[in-house]
């Protein structure tokens, strides 16, 4: 659901003037204070009032904002009992627009290019009006800037509010829309980011178009965040492109280098009213530094070079019919000067901040991977001199397509330039899977077996202490063991006197009761004497 808006209205203002300051203002403004800029700009609207107004002598001031706050200020120079009255209404944030056949405009979230509120819903309606609207229009929506915030969103429904398309931040730029009915509701939904916002140029058509006109290719261009390379399309596909490129190196460049370098290397071959344009910024609405149309472009064109600081970045946009003739190469780079020491003191040696950069005739220095790549990033062409490529000095070769270019930003999706490279790409991925697999598997063999034989050499351990303790006590019956010795009965009283008289009357007599075992060996002993006696010859005789 959208979000709401406010609408004041300016009822009555005092007229107390001050002839220093000729009279008091009453400021209605409007500012992305939610958004988490660090600056934000001057008010969106600045509506200031003098003298006594009544709504019977004049027209109301109104105003509607864009989010759902507004801000009210009085500047005065002195007090007053009552200034002003305000009378104000809040209700659903939602633009409508509506054209005719042939017409059209741009649709932009707010305070674009500032950064929106966090907390924005808002709902953009664009009706075809107009004799017979119903079944001869047709609605097409071309976002020309697209720059939010991951988390926020933008949803495309048809007359009957079935979607159509949607998009998030995560995306560089939704496709081209092509609607079968009058009416297309965009719904945007910020949902807790913020961003640059997004810029949409739509237009109503009649019902028969020229389909592949009106919906090219735009799965091109993208983000360039290096520092050095070249945009090129050659070779192509013959079709109509619409692609767009922001050329903005990261954060993380800006203390290696101070400034940005473009510039249209070449541009020959493309269709009649192709257009390429490059903006000084991130935005289209940025200004324009250079633009080509085509195939007025073709015939002499001066050599252009466009600098700006690193920060600023550009914008680039084209919007044409491309052949397999057709080449459009554009060299960019980042680049730092030389200080003034070196300008001073010119017989001093002196050299790039990094080791790895390129020192160019004109005292720039560029990365050291875009000398010698077929384009010129100097400035001069000094970074590509006679003994970058002996092997191509013939005029069969054309430097400029050397195959040594780096950096390709067309197609923008293509991960691989042909289908051997793919096919390379997924068997050496298969094969790495592989070995992870056998990998993994070797592993847990290793752990199994390794697990069996502790579990085989614990049980001969217990085989062993249960064959020791067999051993040890081979006769004794289960539990015998724990069974409490036999102790013999103490003497009665008469054997305890009888031993004391006997100690008395004479010497020591130690009278040792025979023990089992003695009376077991005695015994056995004269059963072998018996047997002895029983056997010998003598008694025969």
């Amino acid at each position: 659901m959208p979000s709401c808006t406010n609408s004041p209205i300016l009822q009555q203002i005092s007229d107390k003037r001050n002839h220093a300051c000729n009279c008091d203002v009453v400021r209605i403004s409007e500012s992305p204070q939610n958004s988490g800029y660090a600056t934000p700009p001057d008010p969106i609207a600045f509506v200031p009032y003098c003298g006594f107004y009544t709504s019977k002598i004049f027209v109301q001031p109104r105003y509607k904002s864009q989010t759902r706050s507004v801000s009210i200020k009085l500047l005065y120079s002195h007090n007053h009992h009552h200034a002003f009255t305000v009378k104000y209404s809040v209700t659903k944030n939602i633009r409508l627009f509506e054209g005719s056949v042939g017409g059209g405009g741009s649709i932009l979230s707010p305070f674009f290019p500032v950064q929106y509120p966090r907390d924005l819903a808002m709902e953009y309606i664009i009706r075809c009006v107009g004799l017979h609207a119903a079944s001869n229009c047709k609605i097409r929506l071309v976002f020309s800037d697209f720059n939010l915030a991951t988390s926020s969103m933008i949803e495309m429904l048809d007359q009957h509010k079935l979607l159509l398309d949607s998009s998030t931040g995560a995306m560089f730029r939704p496709n081209i829309l092509l609607t079968r009915g009058p009416l297309l509701i965009v719904r945007f939904m910020a949902n807790g980011g913020t961003g640059i916002g997004f810029k949409a140029d739509y237009t109503f058509l009649p019902g028969n178009y020229d389909e592949k006109q009106l919906n090219p290719y735009t799965d091109c261009g993208g983000l360039v965040e290096n520092t050095g390379g070249a945009i090129t399309m050659m070779n192509m596909p013959e079709q109509y492109y619409d692609c767009v490129w922001i050329v903005q190196p990261l954060h993380k460049m800006y203390y290696l280098k101070t400034h940005l370098y473009v510039r249209i290397a070449s541009a020959r071959g493309l269709g009649n009213n192709s257009e390429l344009q490059i903006h000084q910024g991130i935005t289209s609405d940025r200004p324009l530094v250079e633009s080509l149309v085509f195939p007025a472009a073709e015939t002499y064109r001066p050599r252009r070079e466009h600098i700006v600081p690193l920060p600023r970045g550009f914008y680039i946009s084209l919007r044409g019919f491309f052949t397999p003739l057709s080449a459009l190469e554009i060299a960019y780079t980042t680049f730092s000067y030389l200080d003034e020491y070196h300008v001073s003191f010119p017989t001093q040696t002196r050299d790039c901040y990094t080791s790895n950069d390129f020192l160019c005739s004109n005292q720039r220095c560029i990365p050291g991977h875009v000398h010698c790549d077929g384009f010129d990033h100097c400035g001069d062409n000094s970074d590509e001199s006679s003994n970058c490529h002996p092997d191509l000095e013939s005029s069969f070769y054309e430097k400029p397509w050397y195959s040594h270019k780096p950096n390709y930003y067309f197609p923008k999706l293509s991960s691989y330039p042909d289908f051997t490279s793919a096919t390379l790409m997924f068997f050496l991925a298969s094969v790495g899977l592989m070995i992870v697999i056998f990998t993994l598997i070797g592993i847990l063999y290793k752990m199994g077996s390794r697990a069996r034989q502790q579990r085989e050499l614990h049980d001969r351990l217990h085989s062993i202490s249960q064959f020791l303790e067999s051993v040890t006590r081979p006769n004794t019956p289960p539990g015998a063991a724990d069974e409490p010795p036999v102790y013999e009965a103490p003497p009665d009283y008469a054997e305890a006197l009888k031993s004391e008289a006997t100690v008395a009357l004479g010497p020591t007599v130690v009278n040792i009761p025979p023990s089992a075992g003695s009376y077991r060996k005695a015994k056995k002993k004269r059963a072998r004497g018996s047997m002895r006696s029983r056997s010998s010859p003598g008694n025969f005789l």
